[in-house]
């Protein structure tokens, strides 16, 4: 018959149990987080000719992501979030809109929900008249679009008005609108000419005769 352990060793025993205990719910707590930080990612929608092109993302936490690959973030990951576009064509940018779409889950057939990021007034609006002239994006210069803190409060009572889940996963970016320094606009992939019957009304254009690489240096 085995002597009875001794008082010191059931401690030792039970001190090492206790440890294990803690180290084990330590790791399903940081398990649990990481789970929380589901993938993110963020797509772009390219056109056949990208005078302008979205060329990098940065969000708070984790600074530069790369587009098209999903990387952990918190839900919060919105709050401010960044894009930036550089000018491929060769002529000065005067404005441009970049918009933040994000799609409905499977099955749900709400139309999806869009935020978009300005830099300077519409090309084709009266406003554009009286935008800041020394406002533009040179040719092969690169500009940030961030998501304004006011922006993001706004993008959240949007989220929770048209019934999207607290946990935004996925955002698409198109650039929409682009306007030159000729009186031009990029429309939704489209390119424009300023009417020359009416050469100071940003809001007269006349669609390019020609196909729009055709104006590109390729």
């Amino acid at each position: 018959m085995k002597p009875p352990m001794k008082p010191r060793v059931v401690r030792a025993t039970l001190i090492t149990l206790i440890g294990v205990s803690i180290t084990f719910a330590a790791w399903l707590a940081n398990s649990s987080a990481k789970s929380q930080q589901q993938d993110r990612v963020v797509l772009r929608k390219p056109w056949p000719v990208e005078l302008v092109r979205v060329v990098g993302i940065k969000t708070k936490n984790k600074g530069k992501v790369e587009i098209g690959k999903s990387f952990d973030e918190d839900d919060d990951w919105l709050d401010g979030f960044t894009v930036t576009v550089v000018n491929n064509y060769d002529k000065t940018v005067t404005a441009m809109t970049v918009s933040m779409i994000f799609r409905r889950e499977a099955g749900d057939t709400r139309p999806p929900l869009a935020k978009d990021l300005h830099f300077g007034p519409s090309p084709s609006d009266r406003e554009y008249l009286r935008r800041d002239p020394n406002k533009v994006i040179r040719v092969g210069e690169s500009v940030d679009l961030p998501l304004s803190a006011e922006n993001y409060k706004s993008l959240k009572r949007d989220f929770e008005q048209t019934g999207y889940r607290n946990t935004i996963k996925r955002v698409e970016l198109v650039i929409i609108e682009v306007g030159f320094e000729d009186g031009s606009v990029l429309d939704n992939g489209t390119l424009y000419l300023q009417d020359p019957a009416n050469p100071n009304d940003p809001t007269k254009k006349i669609r390019a005769p020609k196909r729009l690489g055709a104006y590109t240096k390729e």
